[in-house]
């Protein structure tokens, strides 16, 4: 029998005896005292002392569903219900051999819980099954758990269940949605259509996955710019596991831009934010303010560190009216201890306020040695899009110097090396122009001179993702009546020769129609043949391409005509490709 409700730490002494009820009465109970009942003598005495750790109930906190190519479970939990007052040992047991765990884990005295990894030993072998997982400690009712592992390719893959979107002027609108179990190996594409039904094209140069926390929920976000306001954009999002499984696209959802309320916004741009210096020399930092919306207030400069005394601080014009721009100086102490400073500059204005970091290093070479540093304008671009890559050799040199620029494109282990000449100040800059996607590795060098020893920079790395691409439609003739066969030309740039156009046509009684099934030729062109029926008023025709594995789609301009106008021709208002696949 089990005694329960017993003080910890305390002996307690126990005795056992039999008892014989003789029943004269089948209407007699067991319990009923009966003046025969016979009591045997008490056993020999026997003590035992309670223990001051009493695990009462072990408990999992798993994931319940993981991929087979996931290879660690993360964040495996077993806690007990009780606040413990010494450690206590936890053993462990899996029902399959290909899962790797620890035997044994404990949790610490003070402690309700502790975390363990789950391994797949051969995640090719493992194949879709369920993980029975137990707990186990003495004095405790063993935890039973389990994990279902799912085969990769035979796993559905859901899109978010559930996306938003908001605007906050700028022309801009922010799309999140939350995180998803297993996010570590999931990525987002975002579409985009100008209608709820209409065709949706992806939108995103880099797959997306960027989860913040945001009003207390973990989201993943992505941000459309350089909208049209008081447009209604659609918006879905599809979700990638491996970069390689896709899911279908969401649920859609639709937001208006709006602009700014009230005095609208601007923005604080700061060219080579990253700048290499020795002792004693002087920084110089070119600040712009470039109004967005309707803004024209005035805007209050500062800097600050928490390093640096801003007395070595020196803004050419503190208070600026956008769009102009100005200086900032920083003079470097002779004796400050080489390291990166990080310097905040502060644009206020009465509505409105933005702050961007800017680095110093500090470097100190040794007699006879020199250092040259290399960074990038921006650490991603579009496909097509340039990149400027800066550096310094310090201490400084003769203008003019040859330097190199070394870089390895992607899934090359072979170095470009292009030579180039310094610029005032011992400074360079190179301007370079990605030609394929994927990580590219940056350096640059120079040779050294008479005083000076070679050297080379560290590596950086540049991700190119997608590029941006415009599609235009536009007519061959100008004399257009009802019922007329027009045709029709849909042109790429950059050209893409073989890829599908879409001509959607929206007909003067808003019907629909689309045009399918047309392919570019060699110039990114394609051309097709329309009759228009005998419907007077507006003929709409947008064209569309999907996009490619180098470039983001596109969607033009509609092209509109208005047949059998009093003026003896149709008025043509051409369509056009839009920048930044603006719809």
């Amino acid at each position: 029998m089990t005694i329960n409700g017993l003080s910890a730490n305390k002996t307690y002494y126990f005795k056992a005896r039999s008892v014989t009820y003789p029943h004269t009465d089948t209407t007699e109970t067991w319990y009923e005292r009966n003046p025969n009942t016979v009591y045997s003598i008490f056993t020999q005495e026997i003590n035992a002392k309670t223990l001051s750790v009493f695990v009462e109930r072990l408990f999992f906190k798993l994931p319940q569903t993981v991929f087979e190519k996931q290879n660690i479970i993360q964040n495996a939990q077993v806690y007990i219900q009780n606040t413990q007052h010494k450690n206590v040992l936890i053993s462990l047991a899996a029902n399959i051999p290909e899962i790797t765990y620890p035997q044994t884990v404990i949790i610490p005295k003070g402690m309700t819980f502790t975390y363990f990894d789950i391994g797949i030993l051969d995640n090719n072998k493992i194949g879709s099954q369920k993980v029975i997982l137990t707990a186990s400690a003495p004095y405790c009712i063993s935890a039973v758990s389990s994990i279902t592992i799912i085969d990769d390719d035979d796993a559905p893959i859901h899109p978010p269940h559930k996306i938003y979107a908001s605007s906050n002027g700028n022309q801009r609108v922010l799309i999140t949605w939350p995180v998803q179990f297993g996010s570590d190996h999931l990525t987002y594409d975002v579409y985009r259509s100008d209608t709820e039904d209409g065709y949706y094209i992806q939108i995103n140069p880099f797959p997306v996955y960027n989860p913040i926390t945001i009003d207390g929920q973990y989201v993943h976000t992505f941000y459309d710019s350089e909208l049209i306001y008081n447009t209604t954009y659609w918006y879905k999002v599809k979700t990638i596991r491996y970069g390689i499984y896709e899911s279908e696209l969401s649920q859609p959802i639709s937001v208006i831009p709006k602009p700014h309320p009230g005095a609208g916004d601007f923005k604080l741009v700061i060219l080579e934010p990253y700048q290499t210096l020795t002792a004693g020399q002087n920084a110089i930092f070119n600040i712009s303010v470039i109004a967005e919306d309707h803004f024209n207030q005035e805007i209050t400069l500062s800097a600050s560190s928490n390093v640096l005394n801003t007395s070595l601080f020196n803004l050419n014009q503190s208070i600026v009216q956008p769009d102009t721009s100005t200086q900032l100086n920083v003079m470097i102490p002779v004796n400050i201890h080489p390291q990166e400073y990080q310097i905040k500059v502060n644009a206020i204005s009465n509505c409105c306020s933005h702050s961007k970091e800017i680095i110093i290093n500090v470097v100190y070479p040794n007699s006879g040695d020199s250092l040259i540093t290399t960074v990038l304008s921006s650490n991603s671009v579009g496909l097509n899009n340039e990149v400027d890559i800066q550096g310094k050799i310090v201490p400084n040199v003769q203008n003019k110097t040859p330097y190199f620029i070394h870089i390895k494109q992607p899934d090359s282990d072979k170095w470009h090396t292009y030579n180039q000449f310094t610029e005032n100040n011992s400074q360079f800059k190179f301007t370079y122009h990605p030609q394929h996607i994927g990580e590219y590795h940056i350096k640059s060098s120079w040779n050294g001179n008479n005083f000076l020893t070679p050297c080379e920079s560290k590596e950086i790395v540049l991700n190119v993702g997608k590029g941006v691409s415009k599609i235009f439609c536009s007519t061959d003739k100008q004399d257009i009546s009802p019922n007329d066969l027009i045709q029709l030309q849909a042109e790429i740039l950059p050209q893409q020769e073989g890829m599908p156009v879409f001509i959607k046509v929206k007909k003067p009684d808003n019907s629909i129609e689309m045009i399918e099934n047309m392919f570019t030729n060699h110039q990114g062109m394609v051309t097709t043949n329309f009759q228009l029926s005998t419907q007077t008023g507006m003929w709409q025709f947008t064209a569309y391409w999907p996009g490619n594995h180098q470039f983001i789609g596109a969607q033009s301009f509609p092209l509109s005509i208005y047949p059998g106008i009093e003026t003896g021709q149709a008025l043509i208002i051409a369509g056009s490709g839009i920048a930044h696949n603006t719809l």
